[in-house]
């Protein structure tokens, strides 16, 4: 069988690490189930998932060709806002997950796949937050599991700043508010977070209105908290859910006809969309730079899409009181 011996840069680390590390293109699910299987083994014996190596160990395992997918990058990578260190931040497009998905064609065509081929050898994408498939913006990756460990604990300890745009349905009235609504998951796989306040964790979520059109507003968000679909339930709760969301809100898109007074489409042609997907964006992040003082802003634009929506919203949509 193949093997490997463990330098002393791995001292101490666990055996589904070292490989993950050996073999960055493979899938790190598949290497975990290949360790569980008993077929990968240190020193001649076999290794346990939480084995911890020791520099000089000699990790053996059965060629991984058949045995653990390869990602294979299908499109070109996210663009790289900033990279310093370890740390990542890029501009997720709309539309890409940020891991691999269950199944289903293109399911392995995710944020940390495409980035793979700008890493260098050894190195992995260890994401640090997430953002919905269909949400765009600023996203945090790390290139090693000790600076994901760090960043994620900048996230739990409220050290890192968010900032989002979005695009609501309906007229805000206040300029400017905070949402505290505890959120809970009913059921560990459910695909509904939900309003909780009873037993759910505390989520709080700063908003403040930039333009008003008519039929909806446009609105920047500043999170406290970091529960899932916090942003989206707490619009939905407050009466403003965001103008396309498939969950909580309208799942069809938004038409031109509903921003166009007197808009008459061609006989016979259905009228399409003009915006079809999460009108969510992340602006901005600030945070701290792990192993140092310094503390990074990083913003990223609206997408072309939510750019030509606006437009529209602003050439047909704008309301006399619009600031």
């Amino acid at each position: 069988m193949p093997d490997r011996t463990v330098a002393a840069a791995f001292d101490r680390t666990d055996v589904v690490e070292f490989l993950a590390a050996q073999f960055p293109e493979r899938s790190i699910t598949g290497l975990r189930r290949l360790v569980g299987s008993g077929r990968v083994t240190v020193n001649g014996e076999a290794a346990q998932r939480h084995r911890t190596l020791r520099a000089g160990d000699v990790v053996s395992f059965p060629p991984l060709e058949e045995l653990v997918r390869r990602y294979r990058p299908t499109a070109a990578a996210p663009r790289i806002l900033c990279r310093r260190g370890e740390i990542l931040a890029i501009d997720k497009p709309p539309g890409l997950a940020v891991l691999p998905e269950r199944g289903g064609r293109g399911a392995e065509d995710a944020v940390v796949t495409r980035l793979l081929a700008e890493l260098e050898p050894g190195e992995r994408v260890y994401p640090v937050h997430r953002l919905d498939k269909d949400t765009s913006g600023v996203l945090l990756v790390a290139t090693s599991r000790r600076a994901a460990r760090e960043l994620s604990r900048a996230f739990q300890d409220k050290q890192v700043h968010k900032t989002y745009r979005a695009i609501v349905r309906g007229v805000m009235l206040e300029d400017e508010g905070t949402i505290d609504m505890p959120l809970s998951r009913p059921r560990r796989q459910a695909q509904q977070v939900r309003v909780d306040i009873r037993s759910g964790k505390p989520a709080i979520t700063h908003f403040r209105v930039l333009n008003r059109y008519r039929g909806f507003t446009e609105v920047a968000l500043v999170p406290e908290t970091g529960r899932t679909h916090q942003i989206r339930v707490h619009l939905r709760a407050t009466g403003y859910p965001l103008a396309v969301d498939p969950i909580y809100g309208s799942p069809r898109g938004v038409m031109l006809s509903e921003i166009k007074r007197g808009y008459v489409s061609k006989p016979g042609v259905p009228e399409k969309p003009i915006l079809s997907r999460l009108p969510l964006h992340s602006e901005a992040l600030v945070f701290p730079l792990p192993g140092s003082e310094e503390t990074l802003e990083v913003q990223a634009e609206l997408p072309k899409d939510l750019r030509i929506f606006l437009t529209k919203l602003q050439r047909w949509g704008r309301l006399r009181n619009a600031r």
